[in-house]
């Protein structure tokens, strides 16, 4: 019904976890879709869910960002020099695909009569005549902010991760450019996640810290983890010897 839609909505706007919100872009997409009469079409606001894919892109371009800091060395380190460093780079490239979904998703409710979903897929083949394709569909495609157009033609562009941030973080504004402003160097880029709102990437972060040997960064895990009780409950405790070594 359209009382459900717009409840939908309204969730989708205001949920944090991104596994949800992509149950209920699933969930909307399917009501969207569903076999109707045109008078019994259920309604759905186009510039809400165009904000909502925005929203994404922003979140696919700072996670790219990010991903590609903690693979640049600082002082001889990086997050592939642990396993527990490797398994967070698995979770960023996972979370840098949803979020893209998550923002095709939104977009293909927000144009229904086009076949948004399969512009995503040419895109993530990266079969370079498909991206070409998708580029042309996407500039061409009627968008209510230019901005977030501009952000869908990066991503259908074969860019290397710091060259795209580089133009995403060009084309937006306010908040949004704040939030491209993401650290360069594996260090830095630790430090930023061990304050990441999810809770398992803060974890990862943290133990992977540890497990590096460096004082500094053990000594601000110890702490992300000491304020951040949830995250202990996601690993084992820190030991004895871990937090002594810290405080060498």
């Amino acid at each position: 019904t359209q009382a459900v839609a717009d409840y939908l909505a309204r969730r989708l706007a205001t949920e944090k976890s991104g596994g949800v919100r992509f149950k209920i872009l699933r969930a909307l997409g399917a009501m969207a879709h569903a076999p109707a009469s045109r008078s019994e079409r259920l309604r759905f606001e186009r510039e809400h869910f165009e904000a909502e894919a925005h929203k994404n892109l922003v979140e696919h371009f700072r996670l790219r960002g990010i991903a590609a800091a903690l693979e640049r060395e600082s002082e001889g380190r990086n997050a592939s020099d642990t396993d527990v460093g490797k398994a967070l780079l698995s979770l960023l490239r996972d979370k840098i695909h949803q979020s893209l979904e998550r923002a095709f998703r939104a977009l293909q409710i927000a144009h229904r009569n086009e076949d948004l979903l399969s512009v995503h897929q040419a895109i993530e083949r990266g079969d370079k005549r498909a991206r070409g394709n998708a580029l042309e569909f996407l500039d061409a495609l009627p968008m209510s902010s230019r901005e977030t157009r501009e952000l869908l033609k990066l991503v259908a562009d074969d860019l290397d991760p710091a060259e795209a941030l580089r133009r995403a973080r060009e084309r937006a504004t306010g908040a949004d450019a704040e939030r491209l402003e993401v650290p360069q160097f594996h260090d830095a880029a630790v430090r930023a996640l061990l304050a990441e709102v999810d809770e398992l990437v803060a974890a990862l972060t943290a133990y992977h810290a540890l497990d590096l040997g460096s004082i500094g960064l053990a000594k601000d895990a110890l702490g992300a983890l000491d304020a951040r009780p949830a995250l202990g409950r996601l690993g084992a405790a820190p030991t004895r010897s871990r937090r002594e070594s810290a405080d060498a």
